[in-house]
């Protein structure tokens, strides 16, 4: 069922691609955009409708959504149209909270109505009803661009009028998933090394979420409440046991670029005097 809405989505990369497929299966007349027009024969077959010029189109559609490889090829895009005709463009674009609020003002120079987004997923998982894009921006521009956000991701949300709050929300959650995922090649490097069985090993960490679960709620409780009271492993007993891995990786020749890092967060902590506190109590020596 074909909607009464239009959309001009820029960039066509992996992420770009699955946005505007999305938006053609949710029913969104879709004029697309890219550098190169190759990108997009397999939504053109689809039914997409290819903009010529990067902003022909833009008097022909209703919204405005920007995925590029960074703000400053957007920048540069933007700067060739003469005017956004107060649509409400919506950048899903890679950047920094700095890049965002730098690039509303270039929105609003044009006489657009920004939104600036993040998101939670991989390419093949937007469209799912669990995917996620965090919003934020201009609070009009988001009541009428909520239904087609929400097409594209089923657990997006709207964050507020602050634009750089997707991307401090996205970069602190890319943090702990980025060091789990290291933790487990870390695992897996240092049980080759020692010649253990790998099947073995990787049956013994699947089971390792349940306890990571219940460790990540006291620690988040307790940085909330600021309360470190509840001490489960001191921080100073962590430190001494990650002291013998770093100890035995000499002998052993594997690497420790990545314990060495974490010990000198652990060394620092003690040298501030939390050593005898909860792992939690790490948050107040970071700044």
């Amino acid at each position: 069922m074909k909607l009464n809405k239009t959309v001009l989505l820029i960039g066509l990369g992996n992420m770009g691609a699955a946005l505007a497929g999305t938006l053609l299966d949710a029913g969104y007349e879709t004029w697309v955009w890219n550098r190169t027009k190759e990108k997009a024969g397999t939504l053109l077959e689809k039914g997409a409708r290819w903009s010529e010029d990067v902003w022909a189109a833009v008097g022909y559609v209703d919204y405005v959504v920007m995925c590029l490889s960074n703000y400053a090829n957007c920048a540069e895009l933007l700067s060739k149209c003469s005017d956004l005709d107060n649509k409400a463009l919506i950048q899903l674009s890679t950047g920094t909270a700095g890049d965002a609020s730098s690039f509303e003002n270039l929105v609003e120079q044009k006489r657009g109505r920004y939104l600036d987004g993040a998101i939670l997923a991989y390419p093949s998982n937007i469209g799912d009803p669990r995917c996620s894009i965090l919003v934020a921006g201009n609070s009009l521009a988001w009541k009428e661009c909520e239904a087609l956000i929400l097409a594209l991701g089923g657990k997006s949300q709207y964050l507020g009028e602050e634009v750089g709050a997707p991307s401090h929300l996205d970069h602190a959650l890319i943090a702990p998933s980025l060091i789990m995922q290291m933790a487990v090649i870390q695992g897996m490097h240092m049980a080759k090394k020692a010649g253990v069985d790998l099947e073995y090993y990787s049956k013994m960490i699947s089971g390792l979420p349940i306890s990571l679960k219940a460790d990540q709620e006291r620690h988040t409780r307790a940085i909330i409440d600021g309360d470190f009271s509840q001490v489960q492993a001191s921080i100073r007993t962590w430190k001494e046991a990650l002291d013998r891995i770093l100890e035995e990786g000499k002998g052993s020749n594997f690497n420790t670029e990545l314990l060495s890092g974490i010990g000198e967060i652990l060394r620092n902590g003690e040298d501030q005097g939390v050593g005898e506190e909860d792992l939690a109590a790490l948050v107040k020596t970071m700044g």
